[in-house]
């Protein structure tokens, strides 16, 4: 599945870590409306990267969110505390 394999590259370690194709099958995987890879985004945005994307972030959680997810709420919520 694409989930299972862009979170496999995103998490992995070198010489297989490769971060870009994994948030690419990610992305594919979140626009065919799977939320924990929505949620991954999200995370992978806000932790995963030497400098973080908060406004990818705050839409992939959100998307994630906003389909019930309550790890992606729990994100968000703090994502948006840490903006204040």
């Amino acid at each position: 599945s694409q989930y299972m394999l862009g979170v496999a590259l995103a998490n992995a370690k070198p010489p297989l870590l490769n971060v870009a194709e994994g948030e690419g099958w990610l992305t594919k995987s979140a626009a065919q409306g799977n939320v924990a890879a929505m949620r991954s985004l999200g995370q992978l945005n806000m932790f995963g990267r030497s400098s973080p994307d908060r406004a990818q972030a705050e839409k992939w959680l959100q998307a994630a969110a906003d389909r019930g997810d309550s790890e992606a709420q729990h994100l968000l919520g703090v994502l948006l505390l840490d903006a204040k």
